[in-house]
């Protein structure tokens, strides 16, 4: 098992409110994308230009997994790009082919469960 947890800045730090972590991302923007053969659905809070992964879809012989720092939503016919900072809740639940997970510095909040039942980590 790797985890490979970043550290974040002190104005990342103050730019999250932890303890209303999810009420900060509007569920109803959301886009999804493929990074390294994983599909991911992220969603959003715009003020702030952050992103938390929602949902990743790993089949069976996904068993490293290296998640992006960021993600690109079109806005009035322009990309622009988010930065990921977070895992949700339950993301990663029961996908056993996993063997190592690779975090980059820019994720500061992992949600519960989001590993459970990765027994091969």
């Amino acid at each position: 098992m790797i985890l490979c947890f970043g550290t974040f800045t002190d104005a990342e730090a103050n730019a999250l409110d932890f303890a209303n972590y999810y009420d900060e991302f509007q569920y109803n923007i959301t886009t999804t994308t493929t990074y390294e053969g994983v599909k991911y659905t992220f969603v959003f809070n715009p003020d702030k230009k952050v992103c938390l992964i929602e949902k990743a879809e790993v089949d069976n012989s996904d068993v490293i997994i290296k998640l992006p720092s960021s993600a690109t939503r079109l806005e009035n016919g322009v990309k622009v790009k988010y930065t990921v900072v977070g895992i949700g809740d339950k993301v990663f639940f029961d996908c056993s082919s996993i063997q190592e997970v690779y975090t980059p510095p820019t994720i500061t909040f992992i949600g519960t469960s989001a590993f459970e039942s990765c027994t091969n980590l």
